[in-house]
Formats: structure tokens, C-alpha cells, sequence
């Protein structure tokens, strides 16, 4: 995922809507969805004219410019993008103690 992103409206089966039975998240927060591979795809890259990072090589395929580093294989955690995913959220996410019932 892009940098920048938030989570979205909580899951829930109260929607409001007639056809619509649930609103829900789609994949874990904060869980890597694979490791970069710009090199020729879909966020190619020209490290030719931009490459700030002076990565060289076989690392071109794995670092990624817009996080500033190499993502984490798929289905490792992605401490980075779990923190601002929770910073960005909208509606904002509320400390746990003021979310706790008891």
C-alpha cells in the first residue's frame, strides 16, 4: 500500500443500506501484502534519473522509493504502515483505555 493511507469506516453489519448486508476490511492492518518489485511493472522506476537512496543493482527490484526502504515479505508485519494506517485512520481510532466497555 501506497504511504499516506488510513483504515476506513470499522466493519460492521449496521450499514444503513437495504442491499448492502455488511461493510468490512479486506486484509489485515498492518500486514505485508508482498515485497517490492518495481523493476519493469506496474511502479517501474528509473533509477537512472532519480536515485537519491544510491541503490545499485539487484536491490533496485526490492526497495521501495515511495516507503524509503524494502517492504517485508508477504505476511510479515509492516510496522511502518500498521502505525500510519492507525494515524490516518478516519474516523479516528480511539485510545484503547476510552474504547474499553468495562
Amino acid at each position: 500500500m501506497p504511504p499516506g493511507r488510513g483504515l476506513g469506516g470499522r466493519p460492521t453489519a449496521g450499514t444503513g443500506q437495504a442491499l448492502v448486508d455488511a461493510f468490512l476490511w479486506v486484509g489485515r492492518a498492518g500486514v505485508s501484502v508482498a515485497t517490492c518489485d518495481i523493476a519493469g511493472h506496474a511502479r517501474a522506476w528509473d533509477y537512472a534519473r532519480y536515485n537519491v537512496w544510491n541503490i545499485e543493482g539487484d536491490a533496485q527490484k526490492h526497495f521501495d522509493p515511495l516507503w524509503g526502504h524494502a517492504l517485508p515479505p508477504a505476511g510479515d508485519w509492516f510496522a511502518e504502515e500498521a502505525l500510519q494506517l492507525a494515524s490516518n485512520a478516519q474516523p479516528p481510532l480511539l485510545p484503547y483505555a476510552a474504547a474499553r466497555s468495562d
